[in-house]
């Protein structure tokens, strides 16, 4: 994926990933730690993604894993 067309779709999705995380976690802090950490996780892996047509699996995935690494481990990892 072009990073112009991940920048577009991630501006489109941001609010929904925020609220996700927000949702679950009940902070908003934590909640922009983890868009921040998936977002970045997902930045370095685009060019795993092929079509758009996945992106909305690919990022959900990201939010979600770090949702559950915070909520496990209490904390923001970067791995």
């Amino acid at each position: 994926m072009h990073e112009q067309q991940f920048l577009e779709l991630l501006h489109q999705e941001e609010g929904k990933l925020f609220y996700i995380a927000w949702g679950i976690l009940g902070q908003e802090s934590d909640a922009w730690d983890v868009l921040q950490q998936s977002v970045e996780k997902a930045w370095r892996n685009r060019n795993k993604l092929k079509a758009v047509t996945v992106w909305q699996i690919f990022i959900d995935m990201f939010i979600r894993n770090e949702v559950i690494r915070h909520v496990y481990y209490g904390t923001i990892f970067i791995s």
